[in-house]
């Protein structure tokens, strides 16, 4: 992370959005995870053991940027074919989408959500959706869109 503000910091932008696959987890044991693996929606109940939000070094960078209040289950690591997570791993919130935005400029983010109906990957596409203006395009729609390998902003 420490790399990337490097590469981002002060650069002229009136919206700067930072997403991908940051391979972070729940930190909770094996054996917890396949305990709530049973449900899908069990997962919320563990979203304060999510490592992205613990580690120490990364509180520079969540200062910067905004990330909607997580809603969804883990978008990792899920069966390629069906709604279940994989037994020998744990899950989380791996897929993440983060934005900040200059002071002369409006984001208004809409929502953030992960597609459970969207297969043949071991992730779970998320989503965001965002209304925002550039200069002279007021009120011009931008929708965000990540999953593992692809992305496409409208």
């Amino acid at each position: 992370m420490t790399i990337m503000l490097r590469l981002i910091e002060g650069q002229p932008a009136d919206h700067i959005f930072f997403f991908g696959d940051l391979n972070y987890r729940v930190a909770i044991t094996l054996e917890e995870a396949r305990r709530l693996n049973t449900n899908i929606d069990n997962y919320l109940k563990v979203l304060h053991k999510d490592q992205l939000v613990l580690q120490d070094d990364l509180k520079t960078f969540l200062g910067k940027y905004r990330e909607w209040p997580i809603t969804f289950p883990p978008s990792y690591k899920m069966a390629t074919e069906k709604n279940s997570y994989s037994d020998n791993r744990i899950p989380g919130w791996t897929d993440r989408i983060f934005h900040s935005f200059g002071a002369t400029s409006e984001l208004e983010q809409l929502s953030y959500d992960c597609d459970f109906q969207v297969f043949g990957s071991d992730h779970r596409p998320v989503l965001a959706t965002f209304r925002t203006s550039f200069g002279r395009h007021a009120d011009r729609m931008v929708e965000v869109r990540m999953s593992q390998s692809r992305c496409s902003v409208m």
